[in-house]
């Protein structure tokens, strides 16, 4: 569940999966639990059907891969930029964890072009981003704790109760302020060595 591999190398800490369709895989299903059990992190976009993923799965979305008692999947619902669910947005207080920006979101496309799109596909990198931003605070902590500040400190919208495990939706502020500083990295000491010629 470390950052670190056991040689110390960094590995990878989550995967963003802006796709969705078709249906349960049960070799896609056990692959995301193997990596879970290595500490990655899921994030998938909940989809854009404007649909209850809690009566009908959603994949990959609706995969859960449980390691110590945390779910490594991150299903991310889509809100607009006031706050409110896009309309397209699929939804779900039990299998969709969190929602994030993702109407009208600026994007890079081919031939050196930038685009505005919409879609749950947008709202996940927001969510993988934020994940990432938390382990540069904190290179210690385990991908579960992770998790766990991010869904702590995300803000509990009435109007996304029905969107959204708690209503939750992102806030890196409050996930930064939850997690603990990596105090364990002492800076580097600096050796300044003289030596004198007669």
């Amino acid at each position: 569940d470390s950052l670190f591999t056991n040689n110390g190398n960094a590995r990878y800490l989550a995967t963003n999966n802006s796709w969705g369709g078709g249906g349960y895989n049960s070799a896609l299903d056990a692959s995301i639990k193997e990596g879970a059990e290595l500490g990655i992190i899921f994030v998938a976009s909940a989809g854009n059907d404007a649909r209850n993923n809690d009566l009908v799965g959603y994949y990959p979305a609706n995969y859960q891969a449980i390691h110590n008692n945390v779910d490594h999947v991150i299903s991310v619902a889509s809100i607009d930029e006031t706050g409110a669910a896009s309309s397209f947005s699929n939804y779900g207080t039990e299998t969709v964890d969190i929602a994030a920006p993702g109407g009208s979101i600026g994007s890079t496309s081919p031939n050196n072009r930038y685009v505005y799109s919409s879609g749950t596909s947008m709202a996940a990198p927001h969510v993988s981003g934020a994940l990432g931003l938390l382990a540069s605070k904190n290179s210690q902590a385990t991908s579960t704790e992770l998790i766990q500040a991010l869904y702590s400190g995300a803000d509990k919208e009435n109007n996304l109760r029905d969107i959204s495990k708690g209503g939750k939706r992102l806030n890196i502020t409050g996930s930064l302020e939850v997690l603990p500083k990596d105090n364990d990295i002492e800076p580097p000491t600096i050796s300044i060595s003289s030596s004198s010629s007669s």
